[in-house]
């Protein structure tokens, strides 16, 4: 019974991580998302205002993605945090949601005034720490995963690609979420095989 609800724990949190992930990426990849590429202030004010309806349910769908895929990691940290006793893998859990939180806040803004994403009058540093967050967050779940023998590869992806993100972010001082997403959504579809789906 135990481990039959285990393995119900972790396709749960399979399922909610992909879900999350999947629909992250498909609002990141809609033609609004050009506005994001543009440099010319004007020029972005206008994509968003010809594109407000792609802009506006985007950012809720963001919304939903980062709900569920942090819902997800924080059901796979409470499993192995509790079975392998490593309190630290709490940490985890607070890292991603508070990322969450603070990308949640920041689309929250954007939906309520695309300006001040434009002309960069909203609240700052969201961006920035929700970055750091989910790198910190995503870089420990793949300490994690190995140690729980999980899935060896995955771990160290997750570590590798967050160490070479934060240098890209150091470097760019930028990193689009998607990139996140896809790193979680490859972690979904391992946790769903492993599952027994």
């Amino acid at each position: 019974m135990k481990i039959s609800r285990s393995m119900e724990n972790l396709r749960n949190s399979a399922i909610l991580i992909l879900f999350g992930s999947i629909l992250f990426i498909i609002a990141a990849v809609l033609p609004y998302t050009r506005v994001f590429i543009e440099t010319d202030t004007h020029k972005k004010l206008a994509i968003i205002q010809e594109l407000r309806l792609q802009w506006n349910v985007s950012h809720i769908v963001f919304i939903l993605a980062s709900l569920l895929t942090s819902a997800g990691v924080s059901l796979l940290v409470g499993i192995y945090a509790r079975a392998l006793q490593t309190p630290w893998a709490w940490f985890i859990a607070v890292s991603i949601i508070l990322g969450a939180l603070l990308w949640i806040w920041d689309c929250v803004e954007r939906l309520l005034s695309p300006e001040s994403f434009v002309f960069g009058t909203g609240t700052p540093y969201l961006f920035l720490i929700f970055s750091i967050l989910t790198m910190i967050g995503l870089f420990l779940l793949g300490i994690l995963i190995l140690k729980a023998g999980l899935s060896a590869w995955v771990g160290w992806m997750l570590m590798g690609a967050m160490t070479l993100v934060a240098v890209l972010f150091i470097i760019f001082k930028d990193v689009p979420p998607i990139v996140y997403f896809i790193f979680t959504l490859i972690l979904g579809i391992r946790l769903l095989t492993m599952s027994g789906v």
